[in-house]
C-alpha cells in the first residue's frame, strides 16, 4: 500500500480540478496503511503535513488531515495539536468543527493559563469570535485552566517527637474548595524526584506530599536506612491530618524504599492512614543489604547515593565506576567488607550491615510483627513485577500480612504481579530482559493509584482493572489473568527428575537430563567451582525434552536437591531457562543459596565434608510464560563467581572477611538415586480465567 503514496500526491498536484478533499481522504487512508505499524509515526507526519498545508492556506485540507490525525493519536494528543486544528476548521469557516475542538481542550488537564491567554487572543480564531458561544468557550478554557493550576510549597517543616524537622514539598490544587485526603512519600531520593507525581495528584483532587527521610535532604537527623520511619511515619501521617487543608485522610505513595516505609508506617497504626500502596517494597535482610544471606555488591552503590543529603544521583548512575571498583575487587579478590572504603564511601551503615550476616533481630525488628499484621485492617494494594529486584521483599510483606491478617483484612488486600523491572512498577515499559511484553502491559500507574485512592478514601468504585484478589501477566501472551489467592497460581505442579550420565573419562557429564519419570540410578552430577579461577568454572546443565504442546508456568519453581561437596560452605546457584526451538535462551528465574544457611536464615550450619545434604531452594521469583511448543526447560547448577556477587571462598570463615588465601576449591555433586531424588518442580496452569 505504501507505494501508491506518491500517485495520491502526484494526483493533488495534477488534477487540480477536482474536489482536494476527496483526494486527501485517499491520501489519508494510504497514510494509515503505509504506517499502521509505527502509530506514533503516523500521526505526527500527518500533523506535520496539516501545518504544512496551513502554511499554504488551504485550510480546509489541513482540517480534514487534522481532524484525521487527532482521531489516530487518541490521548497522545496534545493541547497544541487540539488548538491547531480548531485553528484549522475557524480558517475554514466550519465554525461548529472549531468550537468542537475548543470543548476538547476544555477538557484537558494539560491546558495551562499560558495556553488559556494565548488562545485568547489568536488571531486565527477572528471568525469565531464574533459567535455567541465564544464567550462560554473562553469561560470554560478558563475555568479549566485554574482548575489544572497547582501550588507548590517547600521548605515545609514537620517537627516530629524527638525533635528533629523533616523536609516537604506540598502540592496542593490551585482552587481548593474544601478540605481534601492528604497523599505523603516518604523517601531517601530527595523530594523533588517525584514532582511530576504531586503535579499529577494535585489536579486530581488530592494534596500531595513529597517528605525526605531523617538525614536526607533538607531534613534534619542521621540517615539509618529504614530505622526511624515507624515512628516518623506515624508522626508524619498526624501531622497532615491536623492541616486545614486536609480532610482527616491519609495514604502513602511510594515504591521500593517508599514502598517498604509504607508498612513500617502501618505497623504504627496511625488513626488516620486509611490505605497504603506499597509497591516494589525493598525489605531489610529480604532483598536489602542480602537476599537469602547472601550479600551484593550494589548496596554499596546504593549507600553511596543515599548516604549524604545531597542527592548524588550522576554518581549513583555512573555505571563505568562502578562496574570498574566491582572489578578492581573481583580481580585483587579484596574483603568484601572493604568495599564501602575501595569505592570511596567508608561508612558505618555498611560495616553494620556486615556485621548482621545472619537473618537476626536487626533485620526483623523494623517491619511488622504477625501480631501488628494481625490488627492491620484498612484496604491494601501491593504491586511488585516478574522481573522486579525487590519481589522477594514485596511478596514477603504481602504473605506475612496474608498469613496473620484477619479475614475482612484479608479480604481488603489486593495483589498485582506486572511483567516489569523495578522501575518499571511505578513507570511501566513494554520490553523486559530483551522481550516485548504487548500494550496491555503498559498500566497507566498514575491513573490506578488514583482509582484506588478514590475507592479506598472516597468510596468510589474499586479499580475494574482488579477482577480478583490477584492480577499477573503471562510475559508472552499480552494477557492479564486473575486469581482468587496467590498460592492457586501454579499449584499444581510438574515434576522434573534431575538425571545424569558419565563416560569414564570426564568428569563433567556427557548429558544430563530433566526427565518426567523417575529412571534408574545415576551417577551424581559433578561440578568444580574454584573461587580462584576469573574465567569460566564448572556447572552442571539439565535439558528437558521438547514441550508437546504450550504450557503455561506460572507461579513459583522449587527446587529439591541433595549434595556432597568437599568443603565446609559454598554457594550454590539455580537458574531456569526456557530455550526455544530455535536456540534463543529466556531466562526464567533464578535462586541462589548458601549452603551454610539451608536450613535456617537464623543460624548457620557448615557442611561436613563428604556428607550428603538436602537443599531445598524456595526462593525463586513468581514468573508467568507460556512455554512454546518445542521449547526445553533448562536448569543450570552452578557457584556464583563474578564483579556482582559476593564471593564465597568456601573456607567456612567469615564470608565478608574472606580473600585468596582462604580459598578452597570445591567439588559439588548433584545426587538422582533411589535414596536421594533431586527434583524441580514446574509450577503450571491449565485452567484459563
Amino acid at each position: 500500500m505504501s507505494k501508491i503514496l506518491p500517485h495520491i500526491k502526484l494526483l493533488l498536484i495534477r488534477f487540480q480540478g477536482l474536489q482536494k478533499a476527496t483526494l486527501l481522504f485517499f491520501y489519508t487512508l494510504a497514510t494509515y496503511s503505509s504506517l499502521a505499524q509505527s502509530p506514533n509515526n503516523t500521526y505526527s507526519r500527518l500533523f506535520n503535513k496539516a501545518d504544512s498545508l496551513y502554511d499554504l492556506k488551504d485550510f480546509t485540507n489541513a482540517s480534514i488531515i487534522g481532524s484525521s490525525a487527532v482521531r489516530l493519536a487518541g490521548k497522545a494528543a496534545t493541547v497544541g495539536n487540539l488548538w491547531d486544528v480548531a485553528c484549522y476548521w475557524s480558517l475554514a469557516g466550519n465554525l461548529d468543527s472549531a468550537f468542537h475542538y475548543l470543548i476538547l481542550i476544555g477538557s484537558s488537564k494539560d491546558l495551562t493559563m499560558a495556553d488559556f491567554i494565548n488562545i485568547r487572543k489568536d488571531e486565527d480564531f477572528t471568525s469565531i469570535q464574533k459567535d455567541r458561544r465564544w464567550a462560554s468557550h473562553l469561560n470554560k478554557l478558563n475555568k479549566q485552566a485554574e482548575k489544572n493550576m497547582i501550588d507548590i510549597s517547600t521548605g515545609i517543616k514537620i517537627k516530629v517527637r524527638d525533635g528533629v524537622y523533616l523536609n516537604a514539598t506540598v502540592y496542593k490544587p490551585h482552587i481548593q474548595e474544601r478540605p481534601l485526603p492528604v497523599i505523603f512519600s516518604l523517601t531517601p531520593y530527595i523530594s523533588d524526584t517525584y514532582h511530576e507525581r504531586g503535579v499529577y495528584f494535585a489536579q486530581h483532587d488530592y494534596i500531595y506530599a513529597n517528605v525526605d527521610v531523617r538525614g536526607r535532604g533538607a531534613s534534619e537527623g542521621e540517615f539509618t536506612p529504614f530505622y526511624n520511619d515507624a515512628k516518623d511515619g506515624y508522626d508524619i501521617v498526624e501531622w497532615f491530618a491536623k492541616q486545614s487543608y486536609c480532610n482527616g485522610k491519609i495514604t502513602m505513595w511510594g515504591g521500593s524504599y517508599a514502598g517498604a516505609d509504607q508498612w513500617i508506617t502501618a505497623k504504627e497504626f496511625p488513626p488516620h492512614l486509611k490505605t497504603i500502596v506499597p509497591v516494589a517494597s525493598a525489605k531489610l535482610g529480604s532483598d536489602h543489604a542480602m537476599n537469602y544471606n547472601v550479600a551484593f555488591p550494589y548496596i554499596s552503590q546504593w549507600l553511596t547515593f543515599t548516604g549524604t543529603r545531597a542527592g548524588n544521583l550522576n554518581l549513583f548512575q555512573d555505571r563505568t565506576y562502578w562496574n570498574n571498583k566491582f572489578a578492581e575487587r573481583f580481580e585483587k579478590d579484596l574483603p568484601f567488607a572493604s568495599l564501602d572504603s575501595l569505592v570511596g564511601y567508608p561508612n558505618k551503615i555498611w560495616k553494620t550491615y556486615i556485621a548482621h550476616p545472619t537473618l537476626d533481630n536487626f533485620h526483623t525488628t523494623i517491619t511488622p510483627t504477625a501480631l501488628q499484621y494481625g490488627k492491620m485492617n484498612f484496604p491494601i494494594l501491593s504491586i511488585t513485577g516478574s522481573y522486579d529486584g525487590n519481589q522477594q521483599g514485596a511478596l514477603s510483606f504481602y504473605t506475612e500480612f496474608m498469613a496473620s491478617a484477619s479475614p475482612a483484612a484479608r479480604d481488603k488486600h489486593y495483589l498485582i504481579i506486572g511483567p516489569w523491572d523495578h522501575a518499571g512498577t511505578r513507570t511501566p515499559t513494554k520490553v523486559q530482559a530483551g522481550i516485548s511484553m504487548g500494550d496491555s502491559s503498559l498500566i497507566d500507574m498514575n491513573n490506578l493509584h488514583w482509582q484506588w485512592y478514590n475507592y479506598a478514601l472516597n468510596d468510589s468504585a474499586k479499580p475494574a482493572f482488579l477482577r480478583d484478589k490477584v492480577m499477573y501477566f503471562v510475559t508472552n501472551r499480552n494477557r492479564w489473568k486473575s486469581s482468587s489467592t496467590l498460592e492457586a497460581i501454579g499449584n499444581e505442579k510438574i515434576k522434573f527428575y534431575l538425571n545424569s550420565y558419565f563416560s569414564k573419562e570426564k568428569l563433567l557429564p556427557d548429558s544430563a537430563s530433566l526427565r518426567p519419570e523417575i529412571t534408574i540410578d545415576s551417577k551424581p552430577a559433578v561440578y568444580i567451582y574454584d573461587p580462584l579461577n576469573k574465567t569460566i568454572n564448572g556447572s552442571v546443565i539439565y535439558n528437558s525434552t521438547p514441550f508437546k504442546e504450550e504450557t503455561e508456568v506460572s507461579g513459583f519453581f522449587q527446587l529439591n536437591m541433595f549434595i556432597e561437596t568437599d568443603v565446609k560452605d559454598v554457594d550454590i546457584r539455580a537458574e531456569i531457562i526456557e530455550v526455544q526451538s530455535n536456540g534463543r535462551l529466556i531466562p526464567l528465574t533464578s535462586h541462589t543459596i548458601r549452603a551454610r544457611y539451608r536450613e535456617s536464615l537464623a543460624k548457620e550450619k557448615l557442611l561436613v565434608p563428604g556428607e550428603i545434604n538436602p537443599f531445598q531452594l524456595n526462593g525463586f521469583n513468581f514468573i508467568s510464560r507460556v512455554i512454546e511448543k518445542g521449547s526445553r526447560l533448562r536448569l543450570k547448577i552452578s557457584s556464583p563467581n563474578s564483579i556482582y556477587d559476593q564471593k564465597n571462598y568456601c573456607s567456612g570463615g567469615i564470608v565478608a572477611y574472606e580473600t585468596a588465601k582462604d580459598a578452597h576449591v570445591a567439588t559439588i555433586k548433584v545426587y538422582n538415586s533411589d535414596k536421594h531424588r533431586s527434583i524441580l518442580l514446574v509450577p503450571v496452569v491449565k485452567t484459563d480465567k
